[in-house]
C-alpha cells in the first residue's frame, strides 16, 4: 500500500506496536515521543539530530549510548 502523509500533523496518537518499512521521514520534527522498547534498522541518518532526549539503555550497534558520551566527554576533558 503507498501512503502519501506529506505534510500531516498529529498530535497524541498512540501508535504502539506500529511496524513501518521504506517509509521517508525525512524533514521529520517529532517532540515528546515515547521510543521505550523501539527498534530501528537499516536507517539513513545522516544529518539527524537528537536532544534533550533520555538515552538510559539506548544502544547504537549494541554499545550503550551513555557509555560513549561519557567515553567522548572524558577524553575532551584532558584536553
Amino acid at each position: 500500500m503507498n501512503v502519501n502523509l506529506a505534510g500531516a500533523r498529529f498530535d497524541d496518537v498512540n501508535m504502539s506496536g506500529w511496524f513501518v518499512k521504506n517509509v521517508n521521514f525525512s524533514g521529520l520534527a517529532m517532540e515528546c515521543a515515547n521510543f521505550s522498547g523501539a527498534r530501528i534498522t537499516r536507517a539513513d541518518l545522516v544529518g539527524a539530530s537528537l536532544s534533550e532526549c533520555r538515552l538510559d539503555g539506548m544502544r547504537i550497534d549494541g554499545i550503550l549510548v551513555t557509555d560513549m558520551l561519557a567515553a567522548y566527554r572524558a577524553a575532551h576533558e584532558a584536553n
